[in-house]
């Protein structure tokens, strides 16, 4: 491939009437950009026509364009939007994104020495620089606050092929294929890596270490059934999501001794973090990020990307820490939408029962066995097998999306109206395509333009029509059977509004609550196939899943306008969380190594902006899991954001809670569990609704600065000659938002395990009731009869509980009251003061009464003293949908319970001293006050920390 030599620069201040000002000894000054619609700062020619631009976006947040024909050989969608309030599905012009011209506060710096331009360009905290001599290749140089953080390879930054070059057909010169799929446009970016100092994170769900160091990842999405993940073997790649995504911190060089342990005294400042930058890859193309696993003597040390088809469109998101760049990368792209309390419930799963015979009883003997065994369960997904139509002789035929095979579910209407009476919501599972021979709309749904189609300028379908299907092999039947069929097309008006119209009428107005996409990862493999959009597929395949997450949505919307969607998805890209509340790791594999790297698959995605992620418990692929690799796989999933055991055994069972007689007791008491700690888990799936902010996290999200948990080989590689948990904690333990570490077994045989507690912070166990100081080994027991995994609770914390056991679904956390633990330890002196906030709501509108809980607690070492401000005000959760369809009425919720209990946790004999502020506001919702200034209705204290506080609740 070509490499970007440079040849000018111009230079866009925002302090001109005209569009730029001018250094440049470039022949040419057309360009694609301009300054008065996409706020560039500066345009850098090359030797062949290439351009590279530089835009700013905000504060902070750079975009960055390389056209190697300095005009856009690829018209491609984006990935963006540009913040709160865009409720635009999918930009098919970047451009069209930024308008006005650049900022006029720009700090510029520009100097001509001989044949040499030196480029400084300040915006917020950071700077650009360049540094551009003729002949020689192009890169940049960014600094934040003061210091050099990221830089493309001097060497080599940008290269670029042409489809008719002879360079794009080399195999020397590119790791991807040149074909109809990969189009030979070609184009790669290099950055400079300092395996020493800079850690990779990031990259969606593909699996392997939380720590991308090292990793080869292909961007592509495809249907990897069975996948292995185990970070300590080869890992499946690429597996079903496409996430472009790439976080990395940047340390200082201090060196430390080989076998340095972790210590307390000072232990987050032995490794001070330079800063943090996002890099966002705006591209549906495919391709392979490259993350310090080539090596080259030539070269360096260097990362780099390289896509198949259109141009280079990057973001560079810079921030202190990794909680400020993940909120600016989640505004870039959309904030995660609101999830319904029922969607932290259990979801109960199995292909075996809508593959019966007799499906719909088998799926009502489901909802009784779940009463039976006291076993609480919110949702079920609906697997496809009740849209299998039989084949002539009756046997198993193939599966027909919006389709009823009446013999197995004789009433579609009755078998949704079972589980409704019972709250529990089905889900129904729904597939792109449809199969040519077997579909009874295929030939209707052709002609009215609602699946992918190709050139037919001959009429040869036979119709006279000039456009025919474009055929591919789908997934008809059982295991290993395929047909031909087409993708519906979700880029036109008639595939879009098809399937909105069929997900209402033949699912949503029989009964369905929620709709389950899957199989969505369009593996098309001609690239150069063109959409309704007149796109080609070569940068569509993923914004096609997105845009049937909206497609999804919509139906939900139009059928129920104020209850919030709930859509399922498999596949996914940057954006997709915008439109889907859950997504999975897919069909995984049953093993104890799918347990625990399964974790770090989710952790990855979180941190891309989607909080609402998990995996399928017990496995989905082999055969039934050992009664101890479920329980163990239950305890792991308790915390996690999605809970569903999901199941095609290869053996003929199904996984279920009662799977296992003697098992049944333990596996109850986790789900138990989980539904206590669901307020807690709402709370936080509220605060990443509206800041972007994972859920769950990696360790290193929360202790960046802890030099255990930010190493990913030396001291891993160390700690796993004495312990394999030490060594993978990085990676498989997480946090549960900021408060609650979470550490599962995962090895076989095992009851208890080492334990390494982050930061220079304070833990208490809840197994052991005592407190534990951060930058330590400890080692926890958890048996398999325990109802929870290992967890510990971090030091100056609120957690907020239902103060009795939910057991038929999460409509009973209404009755069951609330208890808040308040968790801080100041027994040697210390004054702690902090803040928590925790949100109730009815769970499901869109537009409802909210209560907010300000707690504001200062404690000593013999008293807590706690002021709660609870505020009622009223609250519209966002959606990225046409505002058409947004509620207009405001849900009338009542705080179902009148008290509620504050306490210490165990062993806490403190004194506990609480006043209550109650504030009616029935105004919009406004920030968060950290300073109480309504005078109380009532104040309560009480001298025993051990029986609490009880709270009355009472509104005027």
């Amino acid at each position: 491939m070509n490499p970007f030599v440079f040849s000018g620069l111009d230079v866009f201040d925002g302090r001109e009437d005209s569009d730029a000002t001018s250094i440049s000894t470039s022949t040419s000054s057309t360009s694609s950009f301009n300054a008065s619609t996409t706020r560039p700062i500066f345009r850098v020619d090359g030797e062949r026509g290439e351009g590279l631009f530089v835009s700013i976006v905000r504060d902070n947040v750079f975009r960055v364009t390389f056209l190697p024909n300095r005009k856009k050989r690829r018209v491609a969608p984006s990935f963006v939007v540009i913040g709160e309030g865009d409720s635009t599905s999918c930009h098919w012009d970047r451009d069209t994104l930024f308008h006005g011209k650049p900022p006029d506060n720009l700090d510029t710096d520009v100097d001509v020495e001989k044949s040499r331009y030196n480029l400084r360009m300040g915006f917020g905290d950071v700077e650009v620089c360049g540094k551009f001599r003729r002949g020689e290749p192009v890169g940049l140089k960014w600094k934040y606050r003061g210091k050099e953080i990221v830089s493309d390879l001097p060497s080599t930054s940008y290269t670029s092929s042409h489809p008719n070059s002879s360079s794009a057909s080399s195999s020397t010169t590119s790791t991807l294929p040149n074909n109809r799929g990969g189009t030979g446009r070609h184009v790669r970016h290099y950055q400079s890596f300092n395996k020493e100092n800079e850690f990779c994170y990031g990259m969606g769900e593909a699996a392997g270490r939380v720590c991308r160091n090292g990793s080869r990842i292909r961007l592509s999405a495809i249907d990897a059934m069975g996948y292995s993940c185990d970070a300590l073997k080869p890992v499946s790649d690429p597996l079903y999501k496409h996430f472009p995504l790439l976080y990395i911190q940047v340390r200082d060089n201090k060196e430390h001794g080989e076998n340095e342990e972790p210590q307390h005294k000072g232990m987050d400042e032995q490794q001070e973090t330079l800063g943090w930058v996002g890099i966002l890859y705006d591209t549906g193309a495919q391709g392979v990020m490259d993350i310090g696993c080539e090596v080259s003597a030539f070269r360096g040390s260097y990362r780099y990307i390289e896509l198949e088809d259109g141009d280079l469109e990057y973001y560079m998101v810079f921030g202190r820490d990794f909680k400020e760049v993940v909120g600016k990368m989640t505004l870039l792209i959309g904030r995660p939408i609101m999830t319904p309390r029922w969607c932290l419930g259990y979801i109960g799963s199995t292909m075996a029962y809508t593959e019966a015979d007799d499906a719909q009883e088998q799926l009502k003997k489901f909802v009784a066995l779940c009463n039976k065994h006291h076993i609480p369960c919110d949702g079920f997904h609906l697997s496809s097998g009740y849209s299998c139509v039989d084949n002539p002789d009756g046997s198993f035929g193939s599966r027909c999306v919006f389709t009823w095979n009446n013999r197995r579910v004789p009433s579609p209407h009755d078998m949704f109206s079972t589980f409704n009476k019972a709250s529990i919501s089905v889900i129904p599972n729904i597939k792109p395509w449809l199969l040519q021979e077997d579909h009874p709309m295929f030939r209707d749904a052709v002609s009215d333009g609602v699946c992918l189609s190709e050139e037919n300028v001959d009429g040869s379908d036979g119709n006279g029509s000039q456009q025919k299907p474009h055929l591919g092999l789908f997934w008809s039947g059982g295991g290993g059977t395929f047909k031909k069929g087409a993708y519906v097309d979700f880029s036109g008006k008639e595939g879009f509004s098809w399937w909105v119209r069929h997900c209402r009428e033949q699912l949503l107005q029989k009964g369905a609550m929620a709709l389950w996409n899957d199989n969505n990862e369009y593996e098309v493999s001609d690239g150069e196939l063109r959409c309704k959009n007149e796109l080609t597929m070569s940068v569509m395949r993923p914004v096609q899943g997105l845009l049937m997450a909206k497609a999804s949505e919509t139906a939900l919307l139009l059928e129920r306008p104020n209850t919030r969607p709930v859509v399922v998805t498999r596949s996914g890209c940057p954006g997709m969380q915008r439109h889907c509340v859950q997504t999975w790791s897919g069909d995984n594999r049953t093993s104890w190594e799918t347990l625990q790297w399964n974790t770090s698959m989710s952790l990855s995605l979180s941190v891309c902006g989607w909080p609402g992620c998990g995996y399928d418990v017990g496995g989905f692929a082999g055969e039934m899991p050992e009664e101890e690799l479920l329980i163990r796989w239950v305890q792991s999933a308790v915390f996690m954001p999605r809970f569903s055991i999901h199941s095609w055994n290869s053996d003929g069972t199904c996984t279920e809670p009662w799977s296992y007689p003697t098992a049944t007791a333990v596996i109850r008491g986790c789900i138990w569990e989980r539904y206590r700690y669901i307020p807690h888990m709402y709370n936080l799936y509220f605060q990443s609704h509206t800041s972007g902010l994972p859920v769950v996290r990696p360790l290193v999200f929360e202790f960046p600065n802890d030099p255990f948990v930010a190493t990913v080989n030396s001291k891993e590689e160390q700690a796993s000659e004495h312990d394999p948990y030490l060594s993978h904690a990085t990676s498989c333990d997480y946090m549960l938002g900021e408060s609650v570490l979470v550490c599962p077994i995962y090895t076989k045989s095992c009851n208890e395990r080492k334990v390494y507690l982050p930061g220079n912070v304070l833990w208490f166990s809840t197994m052991d009731q005592k407190w534990f100081r951060g930058g330590s080994v400890t080692t926890a027991r958890c048996s398999t009869s325990s109802n929870s995994p290992i967890y510990f609770v971090r030091n100056n914390s609120v957690i907020a509980t239902a103060l009795s056991i939910p057991t038929h679904n999460t409509l009973d956390l209404n009755t069951c009251g609330r208890q808040f633990v308040i968790y801080s330890n100041s027994m040697e002196g210390d004054v702690a003061n902090f803040f928590h906030s925790h949100v109730e709501d009815d769970g499901v509108s869109l537009r409802t009464v909210q209560y907010v809980f300000n707690f504001h607690v200062k404690a000593t070492s013999s008293k807590v003293s706690c002021t709660v401000e609870v505020k009622k005000r009223n609250f519209q959760f966002e959606t990225y949908t046409p505002h058409e369809t947004n509620p207009s009425t405001t849900s009338e919720f009542v705080l179902p319970f009148n008290q509620c209990t504050i306490v210490l946790p165990s062993g806490d004999s403190r004194e506990l001293s609480v006043s209550v502020a109650i504030v009616e506001d029935e105004g919009e919702p406004d920030d968060v006050e950290e300073n109480p200034s309504k005078t109380p209705h009532l104040a309560q204290t009480c001298e025993n920390g051990q029986e609490g506080v009880v709270v009355n609740l009472e509104f005027r």
